[in-house]
């Protein structure tokens, strides 16, 4: 009964969406720079058919933002600005209810990762860094579209305060859609996750590793209890993580269906049993007299090494660390469980979601972007004039 009766309003806000266009989005271009901002207001709004608008600072989009009518859709955001800069604009984005998980793309000089972590930590959805390539940077806000359109992360509508809603019936959310995890600092979305093990990937420097965590027999249990304690067991788990994996540096995500996605510094990673032991650990303590009949175990896949790679290589080391889960030992509790019925374990529909996402990385990095040759090449020209001004402003002057 509980897969039929879905939010029947969902289908009325995943239309809503849809009747704004392929392509059409409002996006607020924020840069202290004026050269920068008139660039991506060009290549946004002639490439895309986007409405957009700018803004020279913080304080200016802050204007904006609170008083934007309809609220946007997506941002695109320089990290660099004096007074308030990009990462506290993020942060004041995301403490705005109707922008709470709208797209926010982060342009940046700088490759630290410090900077990707503080980013990512704020809210960022995407990062890139400039001297950016106009085709490349369509492909990102492409993406964010794509984001602000998932029907996951659209807002529950508020039944009690329309009538026309009143007798619509809200469901239950289904056993593999995420689970936010608001007290969990470094804790992302599952779009917000991928784009960062992307970029954390592509950095020489930032060593790292990623591995999985499945709640083994979550879904026996999602289907027996109330969806909030559900979610607390969700969050007990994050917790659990936490507590005994997270590092400065690391972050993780709930991906749904039982799985959560980790990373951490590749010097900090322990053995697999040593790691698995502190983290069914300290979830028991945190169960403790609450812990049900059938709690479910946890298991930890083997990590996987981050480090130099390209799109499609990190995404297919996100899907081999979900595929390290069937792999360990101590998952498979039962020696009469058939090898088909082992396949057919939480890990698969990430799997399979993994595999999609690799493709489409695959046919983003091989396939020849389609746009208009005269517009590809006025705004290669705009990219090279405003970066050369840019510079010459920076050189200093020669005296004597």
């Amino acid at each position: 009964m509980c897969a039929t009766v879905f939010y029947q309003c969902h289908w009325r806000v995943t239309n809503d969406l849809n009747a704004k266009g392929a392509e059409d989005m409002k996006i607020l271009v924020v840069d202290d720079n004026e050269s920068i901002v008139n660039l991506l207001s060009d290549i946004l709004s002639k490439t895309g058919f986007h409405t957009v608008a700018t803004a020279l600072g913080s304080r200016e989009a802050m204007d904006l933002i609170r008083s934007a009518e309809p609220a946007f859709d997506c941002f695109v955001v320089d990290i660099q600005m004096p007074d308030i800069d990009g990462i506290e604009l993020t942060r004041f984005i995301r403490s705005d209810p109707r922008h709470k998980q709208a797209p926010v793309v982060i342009l940046t000089a700088m490759h630290q990762k410090a900077y990707l972590d503080r980013a990512f930590a704020a809210g960022a959805t995407d990062y890139a860094t400039k001297p950016f390539n106009f085709v490349e940077l369509r492909k990102l806000i492409q993406s964010a579209r794509k984001v602000a359109m998932d029907p996951t992360r659209q807002p529950a509508p508020d039944f009690a305060a329309s009538e026309e809603m009143a007798n619509v019936r809200p469901i239950a959310r289904s056993f593999d859609e995420p689970v936010a995890l608001p007290d969990i600092a470094n804790a992302f979305g599952k779009f917000e996750f991928d784009n960062y093990v992307i970029q954390l990937a592509s950095r020489k420097l930032s060593r790292s590793a990623v591995f999985a965590v499945e709640l083994r027999g979550a879904e026996e249990m999602f289907k027996k209890m109330p969806a909030e304690e559900f979610d607390r067991i969700v969050a007990m788990t994050a917790k659990a993580i936490e507590a005994t994996c997270l590092r400065p540096g690391g972050a993780l995500s709930y991906r749904g269906s039982g799985i959560f996605m980790v990373t951490r510094p590749i010097w900090f990673m322990k053995p697999l049993v040593t790691c698995q032991q502190r983290i069914s650990a300290a979830f028991d303590r945190m169960l403790g007299q609450d812990a049900p009949e059938d709690a479910p175990s946890l298991i930890v896949g083997q990590p996987v090494a981050l480090g130099m790679m390209s799109r499609v290589d990190a995404v297919a080391a996100l899907t081999r660390a979900v595929a390290n889960l069937e792999q360990n030992p101590s998952g498979r509790n039962s020696g009469n469980v058939s090898q088909r019925a082992f396949l057919r374990s939480a890990t698969m529909p990430e799997k399979q979601r993994l595999e999609k996402l690799s493709y489409e990385t695959l046919l983003r990095e091989t396939m020849p972007e389609e746009t208009n040759d005269g517009w590809s090449r006025i705004l290669s020209r705009k990219t090279r004039e405003t970066y050369a001004d840019r510079r010459t402003d920076m050189t200093p002057a020669k005296t004597g």
